[in-house]
C-alpha cells in the first residue's frame, strides 16, 4: 500500500500542474479502463483481479485504434459519443458485478503480489522520466534518454492534436508514410477528452513524462511477474521474470551503479552523474529499450498481456481470440 501511495504521490508532487495531472489520471481511468473492462467481460471469462489488470491495456488498444480509424475516415466528431457509450456501459457493468460480489474476490494473494511488484518496478524505472520536462532555473530541463527520442514523440503528440496521421516532425507539412505514434495518439486522446470535459488544461510534459510512464511501467512489472508465476507455478518464477525484464540487457547497470557510487563524497559530481543533461546515464543500458523507444515498451506490454492470457491453465478459445 505504501508503494502504491508513493507511485501516485511522487509524480503528482513533481508535476508542473498537480491539478491537471490528477485530472489526467481520472480521465485515463474513464477513457480506457471501463471500455476495456466492458470488452473483456463480453468476450472473455476472466477472474476479477486478472480482468482489472488487463482492462486498461485492452482499453488503450481498442480506444486508440478506434480513434485512428474515426479520424482517418473523417468522422472524428462522432467519436466522443462512441467513447461515452462504452465508458458508461463499462461503469454500469462494473457496478453491477461489484454489488453481486460484495467481498472483493479480485484481491487474491496472486493479485496482491502483482500489484506490489508492479508498483516496485514502476518506482524503479518511471523516475527516469519524472524529473524531465520540469521548469527549473528559467528553462525546461530534460535528463538522459528522456531528452532524446522522447522529444520527437512530444512533437508528434502536439501534431496529433490537430490531425491524424501527424505531420512529419522533421519536414514541416509532410506526413510520414510509416512511423510509430501509437502512444502519442493515446495521450492525444486523453488531452482531447480532458478539453471536452472542461477539466482544465493538463501540462503536456506532465502527461508524457509523469502520468503515462507511471501507468505503463506498473502494468509492465505486474504482467511480467504474473507471466513468470504462471509459467513456473511459483513466486520465484515471477521474480525471475521481473529480473529478466529489468536486467536482460546485461550487467552494465551494476558497474554503472558502482561507478556512480564512487562519487558519493562529492555531491555535485554525484548529482551530475545521476542526472546528466542530454546524455545516457551510467547503468541504464540494460533497460534502455524500456525507456528509449515507445514502440519497444508498448509492444512488450501488449505481448505480455497476450502471454498471460495464454498461460492460464483454464484458457479457452475466447482467450485465443483476445490474445489475437
Amino acid at each position: 500500500s505504501l508503494l502504491i501511495f508513493l507511485l501516485l504521490l511522487i509524480p503528482i508532487v513533481l508535476s508542473n500542474n498537480p491539478r491537471g495531472a490528477i485530472c489526467a489520471i481520472f480521465v485515463f481511468v474513464v477513457l480506457f479502463f471501463f471500455p476495456g473492462y466492458l470488452l473483456l467481460t463480453i468476450v472473455g471469462r476472466l477472474p476479477g483481479g486478472f480482468r482489472i489488470l488487463l482492462s486498461p491495456i485492452f482499453g488503450i488498444v481498442f480506444i486508440t485504434t478506434a480513434y485512428d480509424i474515426f479520424a482517418r475516415a473523417s468522422i472524428a466528431t462522432y467519436f466522443p459519443y462512441f467513447v461515452v457509450a462504452l465508458s458508461a456501459a463499462g461503469m454500469i457493468l462494473a457496478a453491477l458485478q461489484a454489488r453481486q460480489a460484495p467481498t472483493p474476490s479480485w484481491w487474491t494473494p496472486n493479485g496482491y503480489e502483482s500489484v506490489i511488484v508492479g508498483s516496485a518496478v514502476a518506482l524503479a524505472v518511471a523516475p527516469l522520466f519524472w524529473r524531465s520536462g520540469r521548469f527549473s532555473d528559467g528553462e525546461f530541463v530534460f535528463y538522459g534518454p528522456a531528452g532524446h527520442d522522447a522529444l520527437f514523440h512530444v512533437t508528434l503528440l502536439q501534431r496529433l492534436m490537430h490531425h491524424v496521421p501527424p505531420d512529419n516532425f522533421m519536414v514541416s507539412g509532410l506526413r510520414p508514410s510509416v512511423y510509430h505514434y501509437f502512444d502519442d495518439l493515446t495521450m492525444a486522446v486523453v488531452l482531447h477528452a480532458q478539453n471536452a470535459l472542461h477539466l482544465g488544461a493538463v501540462d503536456l510534459f506532465d502527461l508524457y513524462y509523469r502520468c503515462y510512464p507511471m501507468l505503463v511501467y506498473f502494468l509492465l512489472g505486474a504482467l511480467a511477474y504474473r507471466a513468470g508465476r504462471q509459467l513456473l507455478g511459483t513466486a520465484r518464477g515471477g521474480f525471475l521474470s521481473v529480473l529478466l525484464l529489468l536486467g536482460a540487457g546485461g550487467l552494465g547497470w551494476f558497474f554503472g551503479a558502482l561507478q556512480t557510487a564512487t562519487h558519493a563524497s562529492q555531491f555535485a559530481v554525484l548529482r551530475a552523474a545521476l542526472f546528466s543533461d542530454w546524455s545516457s546515464w551510467d547503468g541504464v543500458d540494460s533497460i534502455l529499450p524500456l525507456i528509449h523507444r515507445p514502440a519497444h515498451y508498448h509492444g512488450l506490454l501488449i505481448c505480455l498481456a497476450a502471454i498471460t492470457l495464454l498461460f492460464r491453465p483454464d484458457r479457452s478459445r475466447r482467450d485465443w481470440l483476445l490474445a489475437g
